[in-house]
């Protein structure tokens, strides 16, 4: 509670908001449901190419490890009688994980909680993150990720009030 001295009557506290209005150009939006739901990138994020850079390579050692992981279990389990079931339930178990740490990595990317859910629904299935950056690949191109990219639409946004923007 704010001290009396900083309390005016008839002065309504919730009036006080800042509002930063953006344009609309400055984000890409893609669809994923026919209910609506879509993915937002901030087109003037500079982090943007680097965490989707970032997510790649943790994607990439993610996979990696999960490939590693598969082959100590068959050499654990190799010329071993009757531990096909151990041998199953442990290799599922790294694949679900692989699985969960994957999907919460791509949806720190896209910038929304539960995207891959909305995009994959409950299934999983080895190539799907190929098959999701093959399916983004476009979208990419058309964003013009790059640092090249981002100074150009910085200089698009503020070149207008000052020509010497980036120069």
């Amino acid at each position: 509670m704010l001290p009396p001295l900083f309390l005016k009557k008839g002065v309504n506290m919730s009036e006080n908001k800042i509002r930063v209005h953006r344009n609309e150009d400055d984000f890409y939006r893609i669809n994923i449901s026919d209910d609506g739901d879509e993915i937002v990138f901030d087109l003037q994020d500079i982090d943007l190419p680097i965490r989707i850079r970032s997510c790649i390579d943790r994607l990439t050692k993610l996979d990696q490890s999960m490939r590693e992981k598969i082959i100590v279990i068959n050499n654990k389990y190799n010329n071993q009688p009757n531990s096909d079931d151990r041998k199953t339930a442990e290799t599922l178990e790294v694949y679900r994980q692989y699985f969960a740490d994957a999907r919460s990595l791509m949806d720190d990317m896209v910038g929304k909680k539960g995207a891959m859910d909305i995009i994959f629904g409950p299934t999983n299935y080895i190539e799907m993150f190929d098959d999701l950056f093959e399916a983004l690949e476009p979208h990419f191109k058309a964003m013009n990720l790059s640092v090249e990219g981002l100074v150009e639409r910085l200089k698009k946004k503020y070149g207008k009030k000052d020509e010497n923007v980036l120069k």
